[in-house]
């Protein structure tokens, strides 16, 4: 059991995956309710659709070391976040080139998790 997370576009199975992240699980999950503020619905084995003006965004918080805090989620692998940020920092950077060059040609980017 825990988090598993993934990105790719429609159409294709290649793409990122991540293993407890949580600190980017918090930040898709706020994504996720920005878009959907009506929604109720928990963010677990939902698309998440992403524009390039949330890759640049994410890009940069990644980049400035602001991914958000995770306050619980104990299957997240919370209490080993500060390690996870680190550790996947380099891919996580390498996640938002790849997701914004298949958008400059058009491909539709998701992010999706499970937990």
């Amino acid at each position: 059991m825990g988090l598993d997370q993934t990105a790719q576009f429609l159409g294709c199975a290649e793409g990122y995956t991540w293993r407890k992240h949580s600190r980017l699980q918090v930040y898709m999950t706020n994504l996720f309710h920005e878009k959907n503020p009506q929604s109720r619905r928990v963010f677990n084995r939902e698309r998440l659709y992403l524009s390039k003006e949330d890759v640049l965004t994410l890009k940069n918080v990644v980049e400035n070391d602001e991914l958000p805090n995770c306050e619980g989620g104990f299957f997240w692998g919370h209490q080993f976040q500060i390690e996870a940020t680190k550790r996947y920092k380099k891919q996580d950077i390498e996640f938002c080139e790849w997701a914004l060059s298949n958008i400059e040609n058009g491909k539709k980017i998701f992010y999706e998790s499970c937990w």
